[in-house]
């Protein structure tokens, strides 16, 4: 049972006992590796396929 003064925390509080009670391991994690620098003034915006939402409506 909890207490229901204040709603907003007691959601937070029971969501965070369930996700307390489930065990879980951590996942493996490949190591980020980021690509150097462009050079000031010679920036180039890369082709992304997705940088774009098209209108749907």
């Amino acid at each position: 049972m909890a207490k229901s003064d204040d709603k907003k925390k007691v959601r937070l509080n029971i969501i965070t006992h369930l996700l307390g009670r489930i065990p879980y391991k951590e996942a493996p994690r490949k190591k980020v590796v980021l690509p150097k620098r462009q050079k000031e003034g010679a920036y180039k915006t890369p082709d992304y396929p997705f940088k774009y939402i098209p209108d749907v409506y």
